[in-house]
């Protein structure tokens, strides 16, 4: 069954905030729409009604194939992590 309802977020771990860095989804059912980080550590956190899959993944220098950014959560779960800048995106499955 693949996730559904789900709310995900990629903030900055940051002393000083950089002005629109980060992500937040709210009630997604299908893969987001792609958004861009800025670099550096992120707190990810994701909560859904229903789980298959929730993968962070970045877009490869291919500009095409996306590729697994961090571990997929497969249940409601939060974790930090170091992301390079780029463009990235929910995958739900």
């Amino acid at each position: 069954m693949a996730a559904t309802a789900v709310y995900a977020s990629a903030q900055p771990v940051l002393y000083a905030p950089r002005a629109g860095d980060g992500n937040i989804q709210m009630n997604i059912s299908a893969t987001s729409a792609s958004f861009g980080l800025a670099g550096g550590r992120y707190f990810l956190k994701v909560i859904g009604s229903s789980f298959g899959t929730v993968t962070l993944q970045a877009l490869a220098d291919d500009a095409t194939t996306w590729v697994t950014a961090a571990t997929a959560f497969s249940a409601n779960g939060a974790a930090a992590v170091d992301l390079g800048p780029g463009t990235y995106r929910w995958a739900l499955a």
